[in-house]
């Protein structure tokens, strides 16, 4: 399972998806929206200008943000 999350500094809910995936041994990938405008850009295309972080992806496919994919992971559990 390959795990990517947007996210930025002062995150409450970005520490969590982080801390989730070390609770389950999950590796993943953290991209900080806020380092360039190509970044944010990513984000933008990717997520379809979403507002919120974090914007998490599992295998390439958008999952969302922090709660569902805490429930992505609890259905996979």
């Amino acid at each position: 399972m390959k795990i990517k999350i947007y996210g930025k500094p002062n995150c409450s809910f970005c520490e969590r998806a982080k801390m989730l995936c070390r609770i389950r041994g999950l590796a993943y990938e953290y991209t900080d929206i806020t380092t360039d405008a190509l970044v944010m850009q990513e984000f933008q295309v990717r997520t379809s200008h979403a507002k919120t972080v974090p914007q998490i992806f599992v295998d390439e496919i958008l999952v969302g943000g922090f709660e569902q994919f805490n429930a992505f992971l609890s259905k996979k559990a």
